[in-house]
């Protein structure tokens, strides 16, 4: 499956629109539903991605944890070294 690149402008511009009209259709409980619904096909994908990679794993693994790091600042308002130690904590765990 993976991610494909779409091929026309033209198409491009008709898939903007129709996202964009569905957006202003929904309501903010349905908008949160279907962006928590993305982020858990974002990371299905990520997963699917990261197993046929065959780049850098060392320098993915440091941006993916920076991510989360991100993640986990804005979210639970750590500093950015007590995400990252967190992470690598819990890395750690799973070994």
């Amino acid at each position: 499956m993976g991610i494909e690149r779409k091929a026309s402008s033209e198409g491009r511009k008709m898939l903007e629109y129709r996202r964009l009209k569905r957006r202003l259709a929904m309501t903010d409980t349905e908008r949160r539903a279907k962006a928590l619904v993305d982020v858990l096909n974002l990371l299905d994908l990520l997963k699917e991605e990261a197993g046929e990679f065959q780049g850098d794993l060392t320098r993915t693994r440091e941006c993916l944890a920076d991510e989360l790091a991100f993640f986990l600042v804005a979210r639970k308002g750590w500093t950015t070294v007590e995400a990252h130690r967190s992470i690598e904590d819990h890395i750690e765990s799973l070994d």
